[in-house]
């Protein structure tokens, strides 16, 4: 038989702690893993984990949970979603960055697929834009039976450029009040902050726009 520490706790209500497992620094308590009774409390078959550890001149407190379902929670014992990320001071942050000198590689990037078929059919990355201090926003898609294509690149001085095709509709407040000095469809320079892009009337299929009468 495999070898397995075994925690056996007959608790009566949910949210209790059935076992855990604790350490110590010299005598003080700086971190614990929790074992916690589920909410079902007539057939006792779940349960969830609660991670805690303790800042300087502190107690341990929670960080991290994973929930029954399998939900994962940080700064949140209640996860809405399978990563769930809260700071109630703040705002919850991810940071995604890289440890070197290059001034045009990727920091970062999220990529959304459909598992049974494609892992990858749309990204976000993060891209450094010609320095250390300097980065871009790449949103790349996937047409069918191709490869990711970068379709909207925001750029370090606050200018978009769209690879493809930009669809608009006059009056519904699109691109409205715009501050930034210059839009870039397929590499030409169609207006800049003194009009409100909001009277788009056309955009061709070169990626030529149309701005009311001009």
């Amino acid at each position: 038989a495999q070898a397995r520490i075994q925690l056996d706790g007959d608790r009566s209500g949910a949210d209790n702690n059935i076992g855990y497992l604790e350490g110590w620094w010299n005598g003080t308590s700086v971190a614990e893993i929790r074992f916690k009774s589920g909410q079902d409390t007539t057939n006792k078959d779940e349960g969830w984990i609660d991670f805690l550890t303790a800042p300087p001149g502190g107690t341990p407190a929670s960080r991290m949970v994973i929930r029954e379902d399998g939900d994962v929670g940080i700064g949140t014992a209640s996860p809405a979603q399978q990563l769930h990320i809260q700071d109630n001071s703040g705002g919850g942050v991810i940071l995604l960055e890289r440890q070197d000198s290059s001034t045009s590689r990727t920091m970062g990037e999220i990529l959304f697929g459909s598992r049974d078929y494609d892992d990858s059919l749309a990204s976000i990355k993060a891209v450094m834009a010609g320095s250390t201090t300097s980065g871009k926003l790449v949103f790349s898609t996937e047409a069918t039976g191709a490869a990711l294509t970068t379709a909207l690149t925001l750029n370090s001085d606050q200018s978009a450029t769209f690879t493809g095709n930009v669809t608009a509709s006059s009056g519904t407040g699109l691109f409205s009040n715009v501050n930034s000095s210059s839009y870039q469809l397929n590499g030409t320079y169609v207006m800049d902050s003194s009009r409100n892009l909001v009277n788009i009337a056309a955009i061709t299929t070169t990626g030529v726009a149309t701005f009311g009468d001009d």
